[in-house]
């Protein structure tokens, strides 16, 4: 399972898997990490994994959006 899926699924499991499997916590696709996605999806786990093992939370997507944005767009109180 691929880090953003895991994100987007709320498997923190996963997100731990893909990490111990060399998963950048930071990689992107189209400026989109992780956090991007779990933030979007109102995955408050995952959020809070990813934040405390590394992710940056002022990242910018290719529409200049940081995770906040996205959750704030989305209605998402994490």
């Amino acid at each position: 399972m691929f880090i953003s899926e895991a994100a987007r699924c709320g498997d923190v499991l996963g997100l731990l898997r893909a990490l111990a499997a060399g998963a950048d916590i930071n990689g992107s696709r189209n400026g989109t990490t992780a956090l991007h996605v779990a933030t979007r999806n109102g995955q408050t786990a995952a959020v809070e994994f990813l934040l405390l093992n590394g992710a940056k939370i002022n990242v910018l997507d290719d529409k200049l959006n940081t995770p906040l944005h996205l959750a704030a767009a989305e209605g998402n109180t994490l």
